[in-house]
């Protein structure tokens, strides 16, 4: 999809559409169009009960003496209210609208509406039209041809426009390498081939990869995450991402970075623990990965004023004679020894090797994980909230407010305490499983291993990672988190003094 911002109408649009908001008062630009086509608009939101929502539309026959075969009118939803989530949906709303038989073209007149410019109105609706405009049919041998389409942003200031939307395509950049990585088929994503596309996405960028192998894993005692793979024939791999962009006038607080962990399985049969059928949805347990990659793209992308290091654990958890057994026990990279209770919670063992190499290695600030990780947190918050569970109050309002913004919202959990106590093993350090509370039960192992005065998070994705396919969650929320806590400017340059004549 190709995103125009001119202040003048294309004359190629198949259709053109302009705006309302909730109260379904056409206005402006609206108005105009309603003229054209002789109130047909006007008895249109009449007839069918159109009440201008956020991504709700209304088609009529383009005006006679016009090219436009269809003349919409998009919702914004109330003024008030109308923030850059509703400004998504609303994006949204316009790339559908290419689904109807012979639309290429399309302009988009865009109004101010209190106190929100036109441009930035527009610019965040292009973002949304991209965003929903995302496809996976690489595989397909007869794929929908979709890079002749044309969104024509009729503006007051399309230059202002073209600036905001250049910043905000670091989100749909991200957001789409999550998802393209998220619904790749197992047999052409696993660990090796996971990172080998990482090191090539960030080739020639600021970012900064390493590849652990199984060797070098071995050698720095990661038995939890080389137990989970051990009974597949591709062996697992740990990927480090480092983004360097704190100034270097930063204090040494600042510049101490925020680590992104992920958990990377690229199927989950359930090992010796097999699944029961019906796991086809299993490639979409490396979803917490993806979403760690997706967000140091765009962090990258955009030029944050903030050091990130992510840190993403792959493995395959499948079933062999060589594959890790029940009641088998594991020495962890921290140390710890577990006892594997059930070779289905295999999310929780790559996780704590990952956490504890970024912490020693790396001193971040804060440490957030991401995990498809129960499917517990899916019986408790289905798929409209994310699970948060956290051992700072400070870093959770942080997490909730990204995600409000955003519209990935996460909803905090219970962690610790006596969630913890089924954990305790009678031949180790832990076992991995506990009490009836799974989601709870996970986080507060995962607790075990965070070093002391270390804030963490860990973010149960398993209900909003992926619903018919992979949603990108994530991106948004951690890139968000970073630009409003973690940045720091760099200082203004003062000019030198100039000599003035006789000085």
């Amino acid at each position: 999809m190709k995103i125009i911002f001119s202040s003048a109408e294309s004359d190629k649009r198949d259709a053109v559409v302009v705006t309302s908001l909730s109260s379904a008062k056409l206005r402006n630009a609206a108005v105009t169009l309603d003229t054209k086509t002789g109130g047909a608009l006007t008895r249109a939101v009449k007839a069918t009960g159109f009440k201008g929502n956020a991504g709700e539309t209304v088609f009529v026959p383009g005006p006679a003496n016009e090219n436009a075969k269809h003349a919409v009118v998009a919702g914004l939803g109330k003024a008030a209210e109308l923030d850059e989530n509703k400004l998504l949906t609303a994006g949204g709303s316009l790339a559908k609208i290419f689904n109807r038989r012979g639309v290429k073209n399309i302009d988009v007149a865009v109004d101010a509406v209190r106190g929100k410019k036109a441009a930035d109105i527009a610019a965040q609706m292009a973002l949304g039209a991209v965003l929903d405009s995302y496809s996976f049919d690489k595989y397909k041998t007869e794929a929908e041809k979709r890079d002749n389409r044309v969104l024509n942003f009729v503006v007051d200031d399309p230059a202002a426009a073209q600036q905001k939307f250049e910043k905000l395509s670091a989100v749909s950049k991200g957001v789409f390498l999550t998802k393209d990585l998220s619904n790749e088929p197992p047999n052409v994503l696993y660990p090796e081939s996971f990172a080998d596309r990482v090191v090539e996405e960030f080739k020639d960028s600021n970012v900064t990869v390493r590849v652990l192998d199984e060797k070098e894993m071995e050698k720095l005692g990661m038995g939890a995450l080389l137990g989970v793979g051990q009974g597949s024939a591709r062996p697992p791999r740990l990927v480090v991402m480092e983004y360097n962009g704190a100034p270097d006038s930063a204090s040494d607080g600042d510049k101490r970075p925020v680590a992104l962990v992920g958990k990377g399985i690229t199927f989950d049969s359930g090992g010796i623990s097999i699944k029961p059928g019906g796991g086809r949805t299993m490639k979409y347990d490396m979803c917490g990965a993806a979403a760690v990659v997706g967000a140091m793209k765009t962090i990258s992308e955009r030029g944050a004023g903030a050091n990130v290091v992510g840190v993403i654990a792959l493995a395959e958890n499948m079933p062999s004679s060589k594959a890790q057994r029940p009641d088998d026990v594991i020495t962890s990279m921290a140390g710890k020894t577990v006892e594997i209770a059930n070779t289905d919670a295999e999310g929780r063992m790559v996780l704590i090797d990952a956490m504890t190499y970024v912490q020693r290695n790396h001193d971040p600030k804060a440490v957030v994980d991401l995990a498809t990780l129960t499917g517990a947190i899916i019986s408790a918050l289905g798929n409209e909230h994310a699970g948060l569970f956290s051992n700072s109050d400070d870093l959770s309002e942080k997490l909730i407010s990204a995600g409000a913004e955003t519209g990935e919202k996460l909803w905090r959990m219970p962690v610790g305490g006596a969630y913890a106590d089924g954990l305790k093993s009678n031949i180790a350090d832990l076992v991995h499983m506990g009490g009836r509370a799974g989601s709870s039960s996970a986080a507060s192992f995962l607790e075990k291993f965070v070093e002391d005065g270390r804030a963490w998070a860990h973010l149960d994705i398993a209900g909003t990672a992926f619903i018919s396919d992979a949603t990108g969650y994530g991106v948004r929320l951690l890139d968000r988190l970073v630009e409003k806590n973690y940045e720091v400017k760099a200082p203004k340059r003062r000019r030198a003094p100039q000599n003035r004549p006789g000085q």
